[in-house]
């Protein structure tokens, strides 16, 4: 029975790690994504990533302590409601309510503002790029209309290694 129980907590464990990891791997391309765009928002400084409904603990805070995007220092906002969000350029949504997704992108329309998550379906409903699992591998996905939309700028480099959605199903 004990040999039982070293193997449930040993998978568990495992599986945990294996989150952990993807979640790191969510924050670095987040990071990638960043640098291979631009926006009408570039010129702020500090470069601010905001997360609306952290999911991650401090992993944002840690993947982006020493890194620069555009010569600039990043710096990470926590936000748990929309109407909290100040000048950005990016916004990270963790997994929301559809009610909550179009509320979320009405009140930034306009504003230039990249919007990055790993919510099923969120290139597909208005959001800009989607990072998902597919064959344990991470992909991109990106709503190339949304982009032109807000004058946001992807470079080809980018483009090509992402699956293009053109649609928009709210």
């Amino acid at each position: 029975m004990k040999i039982i129980y070293f193997f449930l907590l040993l998978l568990i464990h495992t599986s945990l790690f294996a989150y952990e990891n993807e979640d790191r791997v969510i924050c670095a391309l987040t990071s990638k994504v960043a640098k291979f765009t631009k926006n009408n928002n570039s010129k702020l400084n500090p470069y601010t990533i905001t997360v609306l409904h952290n999911k991650f603990g401090t992993l944002f805070t840690d993947i982006f302590k020493n890194v620069t995007i555009n010569g600039k220092d990043v710096k990470i906002l926590y936000i748990e409601d929309i109407k909290n969000l100040q000048k950005t350029n990016i916004l990270f949504v963790f997994t929301t309510h559809i009610n909550e997704l179009n509320q979320i992108f009405s009140s930034i329309k306009d504003k230039n503002i990249l919007t990055i998550s790993n919510m099923r379906g969120f290139a597909q409903r208005g959001g800009m790029v989607q990072i998902y699992s597919q064959n344990q591998k991470l992909k991109i996905k990106i709503n190339l209309k949304k982009v032109n939309e807000e004058d946001i700028y992807i470079h080809s480099a980018l483009l090509r290694i992402a699956s293009i959605v053109q649609g928009d199903k709210r």
